[in-house]
């Protein structure tokens, strides 16, 4: 599991670029300045601070590592 947030300008360039005209972000994580508060929730509900730091980029590291060396 690892999180994919695609932060980018949601412009009309974007939109007829990407084909994607409806996309939307949980409350709270309209931008990377909200992944704070995910990070909080997921200490709140108990998570594990290893399973924090995979889900936030940990695994992406582990993935690159393994396939680019």
């Amino acid at each position: 599991m690892a999180l994919g947030p695609d932060y980018l300008p949601y412009t009309d360039n974007f939109l007829r670029n990407t084909g994607q005209p409806n996309l939307s972000f949980p409350i709270g994580l309209e931008n990377a300045m909200g992944l704070p508060l995910l990070t909080r929730g997921m200490v709140h509900r108990g998570y594990s601070d290893e399973v924090i730091q995979k889900v936030l980029g940990g695994n992406l590291l582990c993935l690159f590592r393994e396939t680019i060396g």
